[in-house]
């Protein structure tokens, strides 16, 4: 089996982080019709916010979607959920927002 050289292992949530960070600086552009200003606390503290709201979505989304599963699949067949990869977003995605998504 090959594995491909540039595969970075130790970050395949990074398009989800990345996807979550972009998304999050749309909804704070839209609310203040401007971009987050660098290196501003009011801003980042706002963008964390609107962060940390999206994270909570996912989570209930997830947290549907696994129960919708365990009512789907018979007893004793347990069949984990496609959707486990959003839910892992790390604390360190959180901290960084104020860094990697101001402009």
């Amino acid at each position: 089996m090959m594995h491909d050289p540039d595969m970075d292992f130790n970050h395949l949530n990074r398009p989800y982080e990345l996807h979550l960070i972009l998304r999050s600086v749309t909804d704070f552009y839209a609310a203040n019709k401007r971009l987050p200003q660098l290196l501003n606390n009011e801003d980042a503290v706002s963008l964390r916010g609107i962060v940390d709201h999206r994270i909570s979505e996912i989570k209930a989304r997830k947290a549907e979607w696994d129960s919708k599963m365990k009512e789907e699949t018979k007893e004793g067949a347990e069949r984990e959920p496609s959707m486990l990869r959003l839910e892992t977003v790390n604390e360190t995605l959180i901290e960084n927002v104020a860094l990697y998504g101001c402009a």
